[in-house]
């Protein structure tokens, strides 16, 4: 849950922004100029707040022959009725209202979706119903009765975008409690509505406007709001909320019998290798160059991923700008831009080239990642090529975007994560991956059709210096197949078949780790920001020094302020930790929403700020090296710049880890802590001590 301050007065303008580093990351239409010093979000004036909700559950059901099934694992939620009663489906929200302030002004439900024929109206209507149902369980057979109540409807097409419902009446009578959403067709259609679930970057919100601010700010468990740095320190705060007896204990408390003084590791001379420590294992001459320049300062490769309707797109740059992102990434709907046939509108919504335009003009990358699939063509209608005039469809799109974009601060990725099902149905019949020979037909569609479209991209009529990368893979576990030999599928059918390198300027792949779930003060080895199969992608292309661009990777959270502070903490440790292993490139995901399945960045969380201060301390400076401290799970890095200034980035993988580090110098350094406070570190003629938690510090050396 989030809540932004707007105005009750109609100005149609900002007149303000936050001071500092993060300054812009949420915008205030208000005539009174916010305090330098107000934590994000922080109300500055009466006027009108808004609270913005994802689903604790969505699912849709079937009539019919699937009347028993259930569907709430799936990626798309579904809405169709046909003259035949065995042909319906609906599609079940529900939102839990307990934290939303009273004094509700309206409430608006967005989803986002599309109709599957052509330009066909479809009206749908919201009903309100009983909350008895879950996720997991809820069937046709099953599913509540459900009441009409709001006769709110939109119409539909087969362009992708948001829809709106006033929900207004139900979100007042529901305050405080849980409240149901019904999605049906209001009138018989033989084509069904495709909406985005949970877990999608365009999931469903129901975003309500209120005149009191929003009591979980931070998710302080409905107390007063407090500002990041605050939540940031649990054991200072009376407001942290008490976590489970069984969970994990809070990342700085001291377990019971660990020493709570000062851990004395033996220090190690900077140049003395530890163990298996990675310490200078990259060409450092290797600065993974894209277009609009090098990578070679620390966050020059540091991006976010936004929806694929961004809104306000100038007021998007702005807050991004602010954080200190330098690229974002989005997809290039080709479904969207070419109708009909030959005909290519780069300004449809989202309007491509204004996205392009606000972002390169604030010095900020744009990586458009290409759909695979057109209706307007035979077979192509949700699926990608899996025959040559398919891809030569696609290759004719691909080379018109790659000239259209040509000298702009733009870079492609061919598709979106082909292992899983999602994104690409393994096989020409739609089915999903249950088997190795279906995913080895499905990483030759893939491999045949990078041989097609990257070279036309980069022939006559597109880019001759085109970059592009893929096949953006995704990390460990694939649905329904094991991920490690699905990856293993398709590198090694690309490479072996020469489309992996050069036809791809760099390799993107997609770094989540085994269990890239909510963040936690200790979780299993494998599912920290540190455990990436980085070396897994590098055996599969045979360089153990392949400078491999990261383009997703992150952490949801629940709201609650522990869960804030660990995902920005571990937002920063992955990319630290990813460019001290030659992966110079990375991808947050996402930037905007509410708490959810994937919405794991939004305004106003510590996410954000903590982004703003990398980039504050280290974005004029060059990794160096790993500093070996004698412990696997002490972290330690250095940096520097042109002018011979060295800083540090260091902090501990584990709360069980060792707290200390001496660092050796003669003077005094300045400390910086995740979210930008700063205190001093006195050395003793010799050393200076760090004290390493799980939350990274920066050391500015003197």
């Amino acid at each position: 849950m989030t809540y932004t301050l707007r105005t009750a007065a109609l100005i149609p303008w900002a007149v303000g922004w936050m001071a500092g580093p993060w300054a812009g990351l949420t915008a205030v239409a208000n005539a009174q100029q916010p305090s330098a010093d107000a934590p994000l979000d922080a109300p500055q004036s009466l006027g009108l707040f808004e609270t913005t909700l994802s689903p604790i559950a969505d699912a849709w059901v079937r009539s019919g022959v699937a009347s028993s099934d259930n569907f709430g694992a799936d990626a798309m939620l579904e809405v169709r009725r046909t003259g035949d009663p065995s042909g319906r489906r609906e599609t079940y929200l529900k939102f839990d209202l307990a934290g939303v302030p009273t004094g509700v002004v309206s409430a608006t439900l967005r989803v986002h979706g599309h109709y599957t024929s052509d330009e066909t109206v479809v009206g749908m209507v919201m009903l309100g119903s009983d909350n008895s149902w879950t996720e997991d369980t809820i069937t046709w057979d099953n599913r509540p009765a459900a009441t009409e109540r709001a006769q709110t409807t939109t119409t539909w097409s087969t362009v992708p975008a948001w829809h709106t419902f006033d929900v207004t009446s139900l979100v007042r009578e529901r305050q405080g409690a849980r409240l149901t959403l019904v999605l049906k067709n209001r009138t018989p259609s033989p084509f069904k509505v495709d909406l985005h679930a949970h877990g999608t970057p365009e999931a469903p919100e129901l975003v309500i406007s209120h005149e009191s601010p929003a009591l979980e700010s931070f998710g302080t468990g409905g107390r007063s709001p407090v500002s990041p740095s605050q939540a940031l320190r649990p054991q200072e705060s009376q407001e942290m909320p008490q976590e489970p007896e069984e969970s994990l204990r809070s990342p700085l408390q001291t377990p019971q019998g660990e020493d709570s003084g000062r851990q004395e590791p033996a220090n190690i001379p900077p140049t003395e290798t530890v163990g298996t420590q990675h310490t200078d294992e990259f060409p450092q001459d290797d600065l993974g160059a894209v277009r609009g320049g090098p990578l070679v300062n620390v966050t020059d490769g540091m991006g976010v991923a936004i929806g694929v309707n961004p809104g306000d797109v100038s007021q998007y740059a702005d807050q991004i700008q602010a954080a200190g992102f330098k690229w974002v990434r989005t997809r290039l709907l080709w479904s969207a831009i070419e109708r009909p046939a030959g005909v290519f509108n780069w300004r449809v919504a989202p309007n491509y080239d204004r996205i392009v335009d606000e972002f390169n003009r604030r010095g900020i990358g744009v990586l458009y990642a290409i759909t695979l699939s057109n209706g307007i063509y035979p077979g192509l209608a949700g699926k990608p090529p899996y025959n040559a005039a398919g891809r030569r469809n696609l290759a004719n799109f691909a080379r018109a975007a790659a000239s259209h974009y040509r000298g702009r601060k733009v870079i492609f990725e061919l598709g979106n994560e082909p292992n899983i099902r999602n994104f690409w149905p393994v096989d020409s019949n739609g089915d999903n991956a249950v088997s190795r020979n279906e995913f080895i037909e499905a990483a030759q569609a893939y491999s045949d059709l990078a041989q097609v479209v990257v070279p036309a991209m980069r022939a006559t009529g597109g880019d001759p210096d085109a970059f592009v990368i893929g096949p953006s893979l995704a990390g460990r576990g694939g649905r329904r197949f094991d991920g490690q030999l699905a990856a293993h599928l398709y590198m090694g059918k690309l490479r072996d078949e020469g489309s992996l390198e050069p036809l791809f300027n760099r390799v993107a792949v997609h770094l989540y780790t085994a269990e890239g779930t909510h963040p936690r003060p200790d979780m299993p080895r494998g599912s920290t920001p540190e455990d990436a199969d980085i070396d897994l992608y590098r055996e599969i292309i045979e360089d153990p020094t392949a400078n491999m661009f990261n383009t997703e990777q992150g952490w949801r959270t629940d709201g609650s302020a522990l869960e804030n502070q660990l995902q920005a903490s571990f937002n920063v440790r992955d990319f630290l930790f990813g460019l001290s292993r030659g992966i110079r490139f990375r991808i947050w995901f996402l930037w905007d929403g509410s708490p959810g399945m994937t919405r794991w960045v939004i305004r106003g969380k510590p996410a954000a700020r903590a982004t703003a201060v990398l980039d504050q301390e280290l974005g004029a400076f060059r990794y160096v090296r790993r500093v070996p401290t004698g412990n696997r799970d002490q972290y330690v890095f250095e940096y520097e710049n042109s002018a011979g200034e060295k800083r540090l980035a260091a902090w501990k993988a584990r709360t069980t880890a060792a707290s200390t580090y001496l660092h050796p110098t003669s003077r005094d350094a300045t400390v910086v802590d995740l979210l930008g406070d700063e205190s001093t570190a006195r050395s003793n003629g010799s050393t200076i001590t760090l004290d390493l938690d799980i939350h990274p510090i920066y050391v500015r050396l003197r």
